[in-house]
């Protein structure tokens, strides 16, 4: 009988069936009846781990060792959790860690992070942590390599605070996109700048937003590589905002370690090129064509009417110079309609 009918669970059933929920994964702390008053409580888990130490003589070191078989000084994040309730033994439910508190202390500790789905996890370099931990416990301080560890840590996690703030975008989408975009390029190229020369349609030294989605609208990778990454992306490198981007300047970006390193550009909107026709061309592409066409043409003529006209032999049937009149009013049209930007 449920709680519905007036009669409550047993805590007891209740614990049983948390516990037969319980995988690998679970902590300790995030279990509500397994919740005890140990050495510690309401203190900072590297704190609680340190006194927990302390008090029953440990020495996580030798303790966690017994899992790393080829002596590699690191192992995957399942193992490090398997050495370290190892290593506290039969305290390991009186330190209560919670998966928060134990994603907090691999954090310093990843070998790498992966840039996209799908890609392994980190490592946990193990004997650092081991070493650091054991230190803490000895000399009620922590080392000075464990709280440059802990600065990092901070550092990006408020890089990536601000990232979401100013662009609505996290650092793994970022290091994502920026990983597809180089997997993408260099996959028929020998280089990313040759890679973006064969974007560069009109071969004007540089690409936009627009070149690049065109480029990447077959590859499948929208929901990673799309208008909002570009932008910011793009963000890096376009200093005057007219969404030109050098692709030499661009190509260096791509292949940096560490683009946050560069800090958070302002959030600014780079408006898309429009394109038309069946080919989507890009209405700048059309513009220089145009532009070219005229100049040609009015080097031998006064008006492109008559540089067509004199095109069209004398004894032309009627369709033929009518075909001739439109395509002048057609190109004169076009260069009215382009004189004001898109």
């Amino acid at each position: 009988m449920g709680s519905r009918h007036g009669i409550v669970a047993h805590p007891r059933d209740v614990g049983r069936k948390q516990t037969l929920m319980m995988n690998e994964s679970t902590m300790p702390g995030d279990i509500g009846f397994m919740a005890t008053i140990g050495t510690g409580e309401g203190e900072h888990i590297w704190n609680r781990m340190a006194m927990m130490i302390r008090k029953h003589s440990l020495d996580v070191r030798l303790l966690m060792d017994a899992h790393d078989r080829r002596n590699r000084g690191f192992v995957d994040v399942q193992t490090f959790r398997r050495s370290l309730c190892y290593a506290f033994g039969n305290q390991w439910i009186e330190l209560g860690m919670t998966t928060a508190e134990f994603n907090e202390i691999c954090e310093p500790y990843r070998s790498r992070l992966p840039h996209a789905k799908g890609e392994p996890d980190a490592f946990i370099m193990w004997q650092k942590f081991s070493s650091d931990l054991q230190t803490l416990a000895n000399t009620r301080r922590p080392s000075v390599d464990f709280l440059a560890k802990l600065e990092e840590v901070e550092r990006n996690e408020k890089i990536d605070l601000e990232l979401q703030a100013k662009w609505g975008i996290d650092v793994f989408t970022l290091t994502s996109a920026l990983s597809a975009i180089k997997d993408r390029l260099l996959t028929y190229n020998t280089s990313i700048n040759k890679a973006f020369q064969r974007i560069d349609i009109d071969n004007s030294g540089t690409v936009n937003v627009s070149e690049m989605l065109n480029c990447f609208k077959d590859a499948h990778i929208e929901h990673i590589v799309n208008e909002n990454t570009l932008n910011l992306i793009m963000g890096y490198c376009d200093e005057t905002g007219d969404g030109e981007i050098d692709y030499n300047e661009l190509s260096a970006l791509i292949m940096t370690g560490d683009i946050l390193s560069k800090g958070i550009p302002e959030h600014r909107e780079i408006k898309v090129e429009p394109r038309v026709g069946r080919k989507q061309i890009p209405v700048s592409v059309l513009r220089k064509a145009q532009k070219l066409i005229v100049d040609k043409l009015l080097t031998k003529f006064n008006t492109v009417r008559e540089a067509y006209a004199s095109s069209t032999p004398t004894a032309a049937a009627p369709s033929t110079a009518r075909r001739s009149r439109r395509c002048s009013s057609a190109l004169t049209s076009w260069s009215t309609l382009t004189s004001t930007p898109g």
